[in-house]
């Protein structure tokens, strides 16, 4: 241990020895008694067929009375709580130098970090911190957690980096190409006033609706062809926003695409869509898309 925590640096390690001890001995009578049991079970004398678990059991009792387990057990809490102390007086420090070295590695690939530990907003990204039973969990969402994209086990800084970019790259992928984009859209919301047999006029559409005919109509020839997994293309609800946020025209053939935000009750029953306003983290909740008139 440090010596700077001024734990209590033998009586500690020795009380972890002893418990383990312990525990051992603790293990191999449970064990043994255990097949003691099993073997009556079975209608036979265990000082004949579970001699030697009989002996052993017999011993273990004996030695197991010569631990002190209170005052075992105080020894580990101190210990434990001096280093819970130590670790929160350096905590701050550590986190400061990992968002330090988080902001520059990410900056030079392009992003900024904005907001507190342990959630930052990154571009259109969240960066999560969480503590777990198993270690520090680092999560990459879309949005305000709207979408995990990836999870790093540990705070290793450039594992972060990575998936971040890994995340980006792979929503770039996912888009409609810009010069295709606007038409592809105005054609599915066009679709779904049909599904739904609702006249084109204006019609505001579940902004859902208009997602799922965007994915159909960017599937490629192949998967029309011969629709199975291997030839679908992912596009799903980040996609969608991701698009939507990104179009460089919002006007098609003397139309213009129109959101209509959602209410409370749409988000609740998960019937709108989240998409950024900027590239701060804000965003807004959808439920309609429609293509209004501009003459």
């Amino acid at each position: 241990m440090d010596e700077k925590t001024d734990l209590p640096v033998e009586s500690f390690d020795k009380a972890l020895a002893e418990l383990s001890s312990m525990a051992k001995d603790l293990t191999g009578l449970v064990e043994a008694v255990r097949t003691m049991k099993r073997t009556t079970e079975k209608g036979r004398n265990i000082a004949l067929y579970a001699a030697g678990e009989l002996a052993q059991a017999l011993k273990l009792a004996v030695d197991l009375r010569k631990y002190d387990l209170a005052s075992l057990l105080g020894s580990a809490g101190e210990g434990v709580s001096l280093m819970e102390q130590e670790a929160s007086r350096t905590a701050e420090r550590e986190v400061q130098r990992l968002l330090a070295d988080l902001d520059e590695k990410l900056g030079k690939e392009g992003f900024s970090l904005a907001g507190h530990y342990p959630e930052l907003s990154c571009d259109v990204f969240t960066i999560a911190f969480d503590a777990t039973s198993k270690g520090m969990e680092v999560s990459v969402f879309y949005g305000p957690r709207i979408a995990r994209l990836a999870v790093v086990a540990g705070a290793e800084v450039d594992k972060i980096v990575e998936a971040v970019v890994a995340s980006a790259k792979e929503l770039e992928r996912s888009l409609i190409p810009q010069d295709q984009a606007i038409s592809t859209i105005f054609n599915a919301w066009k679709a779904a006033c049909f599904r739904k047999g609702v006249p084109v006029d204006d019609a505001r559409m579940p902004i859902l609706d208009v997602m799922v005919q965007t994915c159909f109509l960017k599937q490629s020839d192949q998967f029309f062809r011969n629709p199975v997994k291997a030839a679908f293309a992912a596009y799903g609800q980040v996609s969608f926003a991701q698009q939507l946020f990104t179009l460089a025209q919002r006007e098609h053939e003397g139309r213009e695409l129109v959101l209509g935000i959602a209410t409370r009750e749409d988000v609740k029953h998960k019937q709108s869509l989240w998409v950024p306003r900027n590239r701060k983290g804000e965003g807004v909740h959808y439920s309609t898309l429609s293509f209004r008139g501009t003459t």
